[in-house]
C-alpha cells in the first residue's frame, strides 16, 4: 500500500467500531492500526471476496484493488482490508474481512447525495434489511432507523444473545437519502461462557431489590450523620 493512503484505515476503523452506535466516532480519537502486506495468495483471495461484495452492492467496478492486513493496536483484532481504487489511484471504497473471510465492514468513500426522491424511514429500514440479507448477514427483527444529520439514513440492529442485547454489538447500515448504499459494519465481540447455573427473573428481582435497599440505607445513614 502506498504511503499516502496509510491514513485511510484509520478513518475506516472509526466507522467499523460502531456496530450498535459508534460508527461515526471522531477520526482524531481512533487508535492507529498496525499494517502488514499480505502474501500474493492472501491478497488475491481478499480481493476476490471484495469483488463479490461490490457486485452484490452494485458498486462500480474499480480500476484496481489493493489488500493489506490491519491489526488494531487497541483491540488486537486483525482484518484483511481491501481498497478499491479509481484510474487515478484514489481510494473509492474500502471493505474489511475477518481472518475467516467474513465481512466486517464496507464503505463507499465520500458521502454522495444521490439523485432521486428521498425515501421514508420505513422504506430505508426495508432497504437496509435487504442489503444485509443480500450479503449473508443475519439480523433479527426491524432495525432502529434514524436520520443522518448530513442527510440519509442509519439503520441499526442490536445483537441479541438468548434475547439479551449485547451493548456495542450489532449491524449498522448507512444509506443515502434516496436509499442507496453508503456503508455497512458488523460488530461482534467474543462473550464470556454462560454460567453453569442461572436464576429466574423472580429471584433476580428479589436480589436486586435487596441490594438497592442496602445501598439506600447506607446512603441515608451517611446523610443523617452529623458533620464533624
Amino acid at each position: 500500500m502506498s504511503r499516502r493512503w496509510r491514513g485511510w484505515p484509520i478513518a475506516l476503523f472509526s466507522l467499523t467500531i460502531i456496530g450498535g452506535g459508534a460508527m461515526l466516532a471522531g477520526l482524531g480519537q481512533a487508535p492507529v492500526p498496525n499494517q502488514m502486506d499480505l502474501t500474493t495468495v492472501a491478497s488475491t483471495g481478499s480481493a476476490t471476496l471484495a469483488r463479490g461484495i461490490d457486485e452484490r452492492l452494485g458498486l462500480p467496478v474499480p480500476a484496481s484493488r489493493s489488500a493489506t492486513r490491519v491489526v488494531d493496536a487497541a483491540s488486537g483484532q486483525a482484518v484483511d482490508e481491501v481498497t478499491d481504487l479509481d484510474a487515478a489511484g484514489t481510494p473509492v471504497a474500502i471493505t474489511r474481512f475477518d481472518l475467516g473471510g467474513n465481512l466486517v465492514s464496507s464503505i463507499r468513500l465520500g458521502y454522495q447525495a444521490s439523485a432521486g426522491a428521498a425515501v421514508t424511514s420505513a422504506v430505508a429500514g426495508l432497504r437496509a434489511a435487504s442489503i444485509a440479507g443480500g450479503l449473508g448477514i443475519q439480523t433479527a427483527g426491524s432495525p432502529i432507523v434514524t436520520a443522518r444529520a448530513t442527510g440519509g439514513w442509519v439503520a441499526r440492529w442490536v445483537r441479541l444473545v438468548g434475547e439479551v442485547p449485547v451493548p456495542g454489538d450489532g449491524v449498522t447500515v448507512q444509506l443515502t437519502a434516496n436509499g442507496a448504499f453508503h456503508a455497512l459494519a458488523r460488530t461482534e465481540h467474543s462473550l464470556a461462557p454462560a454460567p453453569a447455573t442461572s436464576i429466574n427473573q423472580a429471584r433476580a428481582r428479589i436480589l436486586a431489590g435487596a441490594r438497592l435497599d442496602a445501598w439506600f440505607s447506607l446512603s441515608l445513614k451517611h446523610i443523617s450523620e452529623p458533620t464533624r
